[in-house]
Order: C-alpha cells, then sequence, then structure tokens
C-alpha cells in the first residue's frame, strides 16, 4: 500500500500561518517548554516584524492565522489591532490561545471589536488547585472570573463571536485510548456558555524525556504540520511546525527572504522528504504524531 505522505503534494502557499506575538509567557506551566526549560531568545515581536508579514501576505492569504505560539499572545499590546487588520486583509478564520491571567476590561473591549473568530483559554487539571501547581504562578479563580467577564461582555454586545473554548489538559502516566473528560468544576461554572477541549499533555519533541509527560502512544505516519501549516515568530524566524517551540528547525526569517521563498526552499524541502522516505529530522522523530 502507497505511504500516503506520496500521495500528498505541497500546496503553493500554506493554508495555516501562524503568527507568535510574544514567545515570552508570565506563567511557568510545568508540561510547556516555555515554563520548564531556560528562557533563551524569547521577546515581543515588533512592529516592523508584523509589517513585514503583512506584506508577504498581501496578495497571498492562508484560511486561517493562528496568533500563538509558544508565549503568552496578551503580552503583545498591538495584538487585537492586528488581528483587526488581518480580518479587513480577508482572512477567513483567526484564533487565539492565552492563559487568561491578563485578561482586563481594555483586553476584553480588544477582543469583541478585533473580529477575532475563536479565543482559547488554558485550564488545566481536574480541579483549580491542580491548574494552580500545573500552571504555575496563575490563580485559577481569578481566571475563571475572567472568562466569566468576558462572556458577559459578549452576551450584552448580542455578539456571536469569538467563539469561546477552554482547554483542559490532564496529565497522565500511561494514555489510553479514552478520551480525557471535561472536569466537573468547569462544567458547574461555565455550562454550556463556552466550549471545550480536553486532552493529555503532549509529548514535546526535542526534550528531554524526563520533561515529557505522554509517551508516544500513536503510531508513525503522516504528518499534515509540514505540508500545510508555517510558523513565524516573534523575531521573524520561520519555522516548520508549530512544536518547534525551542526553534531547533528554523527554515528562513522573513526579513531576508519572502515567506513563499521560504515556503518553498530547500531546508523545508528536505525535512518534508525525510518525513516521505521514514528518516526524518530529530524533532519529527520524537513527536508523538509523527
Amino acid at each position: 500500500m502507497p505511504n500516503k505522505v506520496n500521495q500528498m503534494k505541497t500546496i503553493a502557499f500554506p493554508d495555516v500561518v501562524r503568527i507568535e506575538p510574544a514567545s515570552a509567557c508570565n506563567l511557568s506551566c510545568v508540561h510547556c517548554p516555555t515554563g520548564t526549560v531556560k528562557p533563551a531568545n524569547r521577546g515581543i515581536m515588533s512592529q516592523k516584524t508584523f509589517s513585514v508579514i503583512m506584506a508577504n501576505l498581501e496578495h497571498k492569504l492562508p484560511r486561517v492565522v493562528v496568533m500563538y505560539h509558544g508565549g503568552e499572545p496578551m503580552l503583545c499590546i498591538d495584538v487585537w489591532n492586528w488581528i483587526k487588520v488581518l480580518k479587513m486583509m480577508g482572512v477567513k478564520y483567526i484564533k487565539t490561545v492565552t492563559n487568561g491571567t491578563l485578561l482586563y476590561d481594555e483586553s476584553i473591549k480588544g477582543i469583541l471589536t478585533s473580529g477575532l473568530d475563536a479565543i482559547e483559554f488554558s485550564i488545566d487539571g481536574k480541579s483549580p488547585e491542580e491548574n494552580d501547581t500545573i500552571r504555575r504562578g496563575s490563580n485559577c479563580q481569578e481566571i475563571i472570573g475572567n472568562i466569566k467577564e468576558l462572556v458577559e461582555f459578549k452576551r450584552l454586545s448580542d455578539s456571536k463571536l469569538p467563539e469561546i473554548y477552554i482547554s483542559n489538559v490532564q496529565l497522565k502516566n500511561h494514555v489510553n485510548s479514552d478520551v480525557p473528560e471535561t472536569p466537573e468544576f468547569l462544567v458547574k461554572e461555565f455550562g454550556e456558555s463556552v466550549m471545550y477541549k480536553n486532552t493529555y499533555a503532549i509529548k514535546w519533541p526535542g526534550l528531554p524525556s524526563s520533561l515529557n509527560k505522554r509517551p508516544q502512544i500513536l503510531e508513525k505516519g503522516y504528518c499534515p504540520h509540514l505540508f500545510e501549516t508555517i510558523t513565524i515568530r516573534w523575531n521573524g524566524d520561520v519555522v516548520p511546525c508549530c512544536y518547534d517551540i525551542m526553534s531547533e528547525y528554523v527554515i528562513g526569517n522573513i526579513h531576508e527572504n519572502s515567506l513563499e521563498e521560504i515556503w518553498n526552499n530547500e531546508r523545508y524541502h528536505n525535512i518534508r522528504k525525510g518525513i516521505e522516505t521514514g528518516h526524518p529530522v530529530e524533532i519529527c522523530g520524537g513527536c508523538f504524531e509523527y
């Protein structure tokens, strides 16, 4: 039977572009490289870098933009204006992910007026106490209050968007095929006013096994990230995968080459070829999705 990778051709331009407004974070979560690995070259995206990105997207738009990579997007004060610009350009779907600690009245206004399609809040564990242990530096009850305030402002503005999700990550040493259930405390707090996404802590590629909480449970196979998505870091560096939080495989920089050139360059081609031939680069070989 032919390998399904060989049946897939790289599309002319990425369908999904991830933009990292900030690589820094105000939390130190135990299951995230941003919180467990010594900081290296982290910062906030500049207006200059964002403008270069916009110039690259002016004539070729992705279908989806995710305003998030490894840090806390709300540390970037321009993020809501940037989302508004992207929507005005014609991007159909824009999403962001946040820890919810910086959700103040001004940011709520920014969310509701930016055109953002979806926002995902991270609350982990099966209780508020477990969340605060996992997500070091956070206060679950305060975050719950912040999200409720957004839900209420959205209701009062009679707006259908953004869709509000709560992502709940649960730590587990041995993962089976069962889907983790939504913790009761979240259902009690929010009911049907939000949507829920429940997962187990992933095995982060490129990290020592002592920092990885999830065993490799999925059979090796085709990974769509390399053929459909691309990630632009806060400083303009481009990495091939949303799991490359440590920039192990920088394939270019948008200050030096166009996004289209980087998408089709030899380094990216060789990384894809490694998947096709069964000889992936190290970060792919250690990923639970591949």
